[in-house]
């Protein structure tokens, strides 16, 4: 890190700071074919796609405790880069890509991927800060690995900024999106034991009797995608995981929601926030909060592209 004037002063980086330019360059003058990693790159509008990215290893499996502070339903793990280094990482079904802060990516070896960089901004929430992208040859989730992980580092020191989305019992180092859930045969939230569980094989069979909604999703630019119906509305909506709310739509008339239908899960009386405020877009489409999913075990199914809601 760049070195400060006064040794009075620690040489960490101050939060919200810029990284220098020789740092960066530094950096980025690292920066590797992907062929390397086994993966291939397309480019289209929406920007570069990595094909053969963030690999899983068949017949794995595993069951990881929210880290989260009390009060917060935010499904937060630690995340293994080296064999004693760990960063802890919120699941944000609502982003397409992997974030990960720029001190964090340095500090644990992240590669930037070149020889030219390549940069972004993300399109789920409103952030006038760039990453650029980069990967880690292998991460390890409890005792599952995944290979080649796409990754792109926030060019700000020491936050995510609003890609933390407000959670800080502990602070997220990164947030993991549609790339590292895609991979997996499913993907389990059990919002009532606090745990996530993992399989990237076995096929999902939801306890039928227990189903409470089965919904077909897909993966967008706008988050984790279902069909659902408020009183004046019937389209696609958005779950969050992450998001500390019940329902939120851009600037809402009212407080209050008469009714949302999911599938067979009908709730009245939904407590609604202003989506703007959360820092969404005025586009977005209404989204479902971890408040709102708290008391159901909720299951993406990726092989069958189907979201279960069951009682847990």
């Amino acid at each position: 890190m760049t070195a400060l004037a006064c040794s009075c002063r620690s040489n960490k980086p101050e939060t919200g700071s810029t990284p220098g330019a020789r740092e960066l360059s530094n950096l980025l003058g690292n920066a590797q074919d992907p062929r390397k990693y086994w993966i291939k790159v397309y480019r289209d509008d929406d920007g570069p796609r990595f094909i053969d990215a963030n690999r899983v290893h068949l017949n794995q499996a595993e069951e990881l405790e929210f880290i989260t502070g009390r009060g917060s339903h935010a499904p937060m793990f630690d995340v293994w880069i080296r064999r004693n280094e760990h960063i802890p990482a919120v699941i944000d079904t609502l982003s397409e890509k992997n974030y990960i802060d720029f001190h964090a990516a340095t500090k644990h070896g992240l590669v930037p991927i070149g020889p030219e960089p390549y940069y972004l901004k993300p399109k789920h929430i409103k952030d006038s800060v760039e990453s650029f992208i980069g990967l880690f040859p292998k991460i390890r989730v409890g005792h599952m690995h995944m290979e080649s992980v796409i990754m792109n580092a926030r060019l700000e020191n020491l936050t995510l900024g609003p890609l933390s989305r407000g959670i800080n019992r502990p602070n997220p180092e990164i947030v993991l999106g549609h790339d590292f859930l895609q991979p997996f045969s499913f993907v389990q939230f059990d919002f009532v034991d606090e745990v996530i569980r993992l399989d990237t094989t076995t096929p999902y069979r939801p306890a039928r009797p227990n189903v409470i909604a089965e919904l077909d999703f897909v993966y967008g630019s706008q988050g984790l995608i279902v069909n659902g119906a408020l009183e004046h509305y019937r389209g696609p909506m958005a779950i969050d995981v992450a998001g500390a709310y019940e329902l939120a739509i851009p600037y809402p008339e009212r407080p209050v929601e008469t009714q949302l239908i999911l599938g067979e899960l009908v709730r009245r009386k939904i407590p609604v926030n202003d989506s703007v405020a959360l820092g969404f877009y005025a586009n977005s489409v209404p989204t479902i909060g971890n408040r709102l999913l708290q008391d159901f075990l909720v299951t993406l199914d990726n092989k069958r592209k189907k979201l279960y809601l069951e009682l847990p």
